[in-house]
């Protein structure tokens, strides 16, 4: 299978795809929902006891996090992750991203070896009548302080988090125990705005103002920064400080086009950091969509309207920000890095304004 990407500068950071190492792992004890937990900076925010986090104790050693939607999971970092499966049997050590279990039937083609895969779909909230808390003929099972609804044939619905998951082949029950909401669940959360440390800055740019850790870097760019790693969505980052990216936008950004084999999918190593843009939709990731559709999801916020784009994943939330008060403003395009507990995520959302 291959496929067209386009990519540029994401989150200010060096680029690479490379495979992770897969380590030995041992079984975890499913941990109740932190309040707090560490962060990539010298002065931590503070969750209230209000907000929910994503629980990185879950993750075992040498795994890395699959995000979609509000929900997260973690598998080791050698398995693949594919958006648009190919189907192409035998299917196996392999992620499976919205629709995958629909396309791909775990009954693969007579001597085609079956082996351990996962496919996350959007959750379907039964029909008219009956509760979308309590699916049909399901088992209720109680995981991280979350409700599963299994169907006894290796999937399983979570409302709460608003996917379904299947497991296909011998799939170890270690990926299940490591279900919890994502940094973008947390990020996106209304109740109980974490306080912003004394020892974080305000970055004013774009007619936006927020805060960040004081340790991050910022730099000035005119080219049009992106948030698309190189080549793909699941492409690896190089492990870097994370920092901040102002663009003026006033060059094109620069446009790849790499031929992927399935084999070169790997999960995406999720990176803290901001990108803001003046000119909103000009994001990579946001190519093909339009303002208008992430106004679906917005929120007034000190004088701001924030739009967020509902179908971005891939560890990054994209929305776009423009001030109320000034009529004939330019909303600004901005691109925030999910990683963590999304603490760090949710204190830099919160703290957006007008400036």
């Amino acid at each position: 299978m291959t496929a067209p990407a386009r990519c540029g500068l994401r989150l200010g950071l060096t680029l690479a795809c490379a495979a992770l190492a897969l380590s030995a792992c041992s079984s975890t004890t499913p941990a109740s929902t932190p309040t707090t937990a560490p962060q990539h900076s010298s002065s931590p925010p503070v969750a209230s006891s209000r907000i929910k986090l994503s629980d990185v104790r879950l993750q075992p050693s040498g795994w890395v996090p699959i995000d979609y939607g509000h929900a997260q999971i973690s598998v080791p970092a050698d398995w693949r992750v594919d958006e648009q499966p190919a189907c192409v049997f035998p299917i196996k050590d392999t992620v499976l991203i919205g629709g995958g279990a629909a396309i791909c039937s775990p009954v693969q083609p007579s001597g085609a070896a079956s082996g351990p895969s996962i496919a996350i779909e959007r959750y379907q909230a039964p029909p008219q009548g009956i509760s979308s808390n309590a699916p049909s003929s399901s088992t209720r099972l109680r995981l991280n302080g979350l409700t599963l609804f299994g169907s006894g044939a290796g999937s399983y619905d979570v409302p709460a988090l608003g996917i379904s998951l299947y497991f296909f082949g011998r799939v170890d029950r270690r990926v299940l125990d490591t279900l919890t909401r994502s940094p973008r669940a947390v990020a996106l959360g209304r109740s109980g705005a974490p306080p912003v440390s004394t020892l974080w800055r305000r970055v004013t740019f774009a007619g936006v103002s927020f805060a960040v850790p004081a340790t991050w870097a910022v730099s000035h760019t005119p080219d049009a920064a992106s948030g698309a790693p190189i080549c793909s969505d699941q492409s690896d980052l190089t492990t870097t400080p994370p920092s901040v990216v102002l663009s003026t936008d006033a060059l094109p950004g620069p446009i790849f086009s790499c031929l992927l084999e399935p084999n070169d999918q790997r999960p995406f190593r999720q990176q803290l950091g901001v990108v803001v843009n003046t000119k909103a939709g000009t994001s990579v990731a946001n190519s093909g969509y339009s303002v208008s559709l992430q106004r679906l999801n917005c929120r007034l916020q000190a004088s701001l309207r924030l739009c967020v784009d509902p179908l971005a994943n891939a560890g990054i939330l994209e929305f776009s920000a423009l001030p109320t008060s000034h009529p004939g403003a330019t909303a600004a395009s901005v691109e925030l890095g999910l990683a963590g507990s999304g603490l760090v995520d949710r204190t830099i959302f919160d703290s957006f304004r007008a400036a």
